[in-house]
């Protein structure tokens, strides 16, 4: 599939930034293949649509419409042997990791051919050589998933980072995300969106529940069930007090 670069970005002048920020390191090479994953991500979801039409699409179709850049940008971002843990609608994450298009057509369409042998859809599939692990219905079971991978590797004294696309909320630069975490974003009516800023920590098993925002270097104790806004530099804690009862598991 052959890719237009009629509207990719231009060669700036000397000076001038690259894109929107002035602080990035991107070449002019490295933009446009950043914007050939967008088009290639763009054009097969187009063509999915229309297969979808045509009843030539098992199952339902998921689109990443206008959405691109969020699965292109932090898959790009990575190394060639780190992993990721991409959902249906990160299919430019996809893309980046060496997936061709040929292969998530197929998974569509359910052909034997196709990476699962017609077994599974869209990209409910894996490519351990190339650091893609596909998705379970259960979404969220993926970050235990991940967890168990780059444990693996820290075992193996293998310098990787592992990528779980799971929940609705942004995570500014510099930010740590204790394991076990969880952006609880969802009512049972409608979804809410997290915000953690910039240098923020967040201890393991933390609940964070939206609508809520981190402010820039807080810190959030480990197990804290977190509900309301987090001033910036603040250290926030919830959770009961430990208690022991001598003897009592004898008893029991």
């Amino acid at each position: 599939m052959r890719i237009s670069t009629k509207y990719a970005p231009r060669k700036v002048a000397d000076g001038q930034p690259r894109s929107c920020i002035k602080d990035t390191s991107l070449t002019h090479e490295q933009m446009l293949e950043l914007y050939r994953y967008l088009k290639l991500t763009r054009l097969v979801e187009e063509r999915i649509v229309n297969l979808y039409r045509q009843t030539k699409v098992v199952g339902g179709v998921y689109r990443s419409l206008g959405q691109e850049a969020t699965a292109v940008g932090s898959a790009y971002a990575l190394r060639a042997d780190d992993f990721i843990t991409p959902i249906i609608r990160d299919l430019g994450a996809c893309f980046v990791k060496g997936i061709r298009p040929r292969e998530i057509l197929a998974q569509y369409m359910a052909k034997a051919w196709g990476p699962s042998g017609g077994k599974d859809l869209n990209v409910h599939f894996g490519y351990m050589d190339r650091g893609f692990i596909g998705p379970i219905s259960h979404l969220g079971d993926m970050i235990p998933v991940m967890t168990g991978i780059l444990l693996g590797a820290r075992m193996q004294q293998k310098d990787i980072v592992g990528l779980a696309y799971i929940g609705d909320g942004r995570v500014g630069e510099g930010a740590n995300i204790g394991a076990g975490t969880i952006f609880c974003n969802y009512d049972g009516f409608n979804k809410h969106f997290t915000d953690v800023g910039k240098g923020a920590f967040v201890g393991s098993n933390s609940s964070l529940v939206a609508p809520v925002k981190i402010g820039d270097g807080a810190y959030i104790g480990s197990g804290s069930v977190i509900t309301r806004t987090v001033e910036p530099d603040a250290l926030a804690l919830e959770r009961s007090a430990q208690e022991q009862r001598p003897g009592w598991a004898a008893k029991f």
